[in-house]
């Protein structure tokens, strides 16, 4: 278990009791890194980092704290996801406003890189994907959709394309405010929102609404979240609390703070994935980083069909289901 990391002025960082220190490698030496996620393991990671000489960002991935290699580039990447029972040589993300999946052959190192049919998303929410996250049984995806949270199921076309199947709504009650979002367990998210009246949503995925953590302490905008099944990881204006889901409250602050001049950290853990938004090539490098990472950015300027209603007027939804296989794995991301 690699713990808690974070990413903190383009570096990964490990949390530990007396502060931080680089997680080696390129990515914890380096100034360049957007976003991260590691493996659930704690083998891997994989990260968003700004290219050398132009404008493109680059998707790399690679051993936690060791050499990475470039999956593919563009000018925009959202947060990456290692995606669960395809284990850690398989990695999600969304490259230009499309879900891809890049999958590394270890044995003769070459990567395929293919596009995930999303066509179905459009008919339930508008707008850019700024986050997509893995559930840890890889049965589904969450995304977050021009603010709004949706659910999909993953699956296979006639043609074998990997496709996003029966998306929906994940809760009504959430808005167009989400700006990240992780797996607390394979049934439960954890969603930060641009919102001063529950900044921190727990979020079902059986219909129910959301419903926010106590958070008194919590300085907004929040604009990263982790989790586990044990802990959830926030990044607010002053650093990293974290809490236990169970409590329903936030209290506890972690050592790890924005201090000075420094971009307000994220955190990322190897259990569990969280929200993010995508990367672009002038954006800043912070963030929390720990097994499921974030990357949480300002959530776009899109009026959504749906009232922003307190989240105790929150409406079901029904969605598809899907039996759940593979394995939990990690992620990271920034602020």
């Amino acid at each position: 278990d690699v713990g808690l990391n974070i990413v903190r002025d383009g570096s990964l960082l490990k949390v530990t009791d007396t502060g931080t220190t680089p997680s080696g490698g390129a990515l914890g030496t380096g100034r360049d890194v957007r976003s991260a996620s590691i493996s659930s393991d704690g083998d891997a990671v994989a990260a968003v980092v700004a290219g050398r000489g132009g404008p493109d960002l680059q998707l790399v991935s690679g051993a936690y704290g060791g050499n990475v290699s470039a999956l593919a580039s563009g000018t925009s990447i959202t947060r990456p996801s290692f995606a669960g029972s395809q284990g850690n040589d398989t990695v999600w993300a969304v490259i230009d406003g499309k879900p891809v999946r890049a999958v590394r052959d270890s044995q003769n190192s070459t990567e395929v890189v293919s596009a995930v049919d999303a066509v179905s998303i459009a008919s339930v929410a508008r707008g850019p994907i700024t986050e997509l996250q893995v559930s840890p049984d890889g049965v589904r995806v969450a995304l977050i959709v021009g603010g709004q949270v949706l659910l999909a199921v993953i699956a296979t076309n006639e043609d074998g394309q990997v496709t996003l199947s029966h998306p929906r709504i994940a809760a009504f009650n959430v808005g167009n405010q989400a700006v990240s979002l992780a797996w607390a367990t394979a049934s439960t998210l954890m969603v930060a929102r641009e919102a001063s009246d529950s900044p921190v949503v727990q979020l079902p995925i059986n219909g129910a609404p959301a419903s926010g953590l106590i958070s008194g302490n919590v300085a907004p905008p929040v604009r990263a979240v982790t989790a586990d099944a044990s802990t959830v990881y926030i990044g607010d204006q002053r650093g990293v609390l974290a809490s236990m889901p169970s409590a329903r409250r936030i209290t506890r602050p972690v050592g790890v703070s924005a201090g000075g001049n420094s971009r307000r950290p994220s955190p990322v853990t190897n259990h569990c994935c969280p929200p993010t938004s995508a990367s672009t090539a002038d954006a800043p490098a912070s963030g929390l980083a720990a097994g499921p990472a974030m990357t949480p950015t300002s959530p776009p300027d899109v009026h959504a069909d749906h009232d922003r209603s307190a989240l105790s007027r929150g409406a079901n939804n029904d969605g598809a289901t899907a039996r759940p296989t593979g394995t939990p794995r990690g992620c990271a991301s920034r602020l």
